[in-house]
Order: C-alpha cells, then sequence, then structure tokens
C-alpha cells in the first residue's frame, strides 16, 4: 500500500501559484485560464496512465504545494485521484523523522 505524498510532478510553486491566481482575475473572457487548465489536465491524464497499474495499491493523495487550481477550484492532484479512482486526503499532512 501507498500514499501519494503530493507534487507529483512539479507546475508551480506556493509565491508563483498566487501570483498566477492574482494575474488570471479579471480576464477570464480572453482564455487564458481554460488554455491553462487543458495544458496542465492534458499532463494529470498523462501520468494517470503511467500510474495505472500501481493504482489499486493506492489508498489515497494528498495535496503538495507545487501544484495547480483549476477553475472549478480542483486541485491537480484531486483530478488524479478521480481518474485513478483513489481518495483524495486533503489537509492530510505527512511526516518524516
Amino acid at each position: 500500500m501507498a500514499i501519494c505524498v503530493g507534487d507529483l510532478f512539479s507546475f508551480t510553486n506556493t509565491k508563483s501559484r498566487r501570483a498566477l491566481a492574482s494575474a488570471l482575475v479579471g480576464v477570464a473572457s480572453d482564455g487564458v485560464q481554460e488554455q491553462l487548465d487543458a495544458f496542465v489536465m492534458e499532463r494529470v491524464e498523462k501520468l494517470a496512465a503511467e500510474m495505472k497499474e500501481v493504482a489499486p495499491r493506492i489508498i489515497a493523495t494528498i495535496q503538495g504545494n507545487h501544484g495547480y487550481t483549476f477553475r472549478d477550484g480542483e486541485f491537480f492532484d484531486q483530478k488524479l485521484a478521480n481518474l485513478l479512482g483513489i481518495s483524495y486526503a486533503p489537509g492530510v499532512a505527512m511526516a518524516r523523522f
């Protein structure tokens, strides 16, 4: 059994994600958010295809801090969990000692 601990691929860190979100406010009509969503979703789908065989051994995925928030409010970790049919555990933290 395994838990995906987030940051399965790195798209933005916390600082750049905030800057990106701020830049997208009020520009919904130009299609930039939709283009970014499509680009990131393509990467999520590719990763899901690569993980398909191991998915039955994954009990959950948690949110990392280098992700992406889609226009619908979901994080890429959540989209990946949905595609793989595994649980998404937001707000869960892992610690290594």
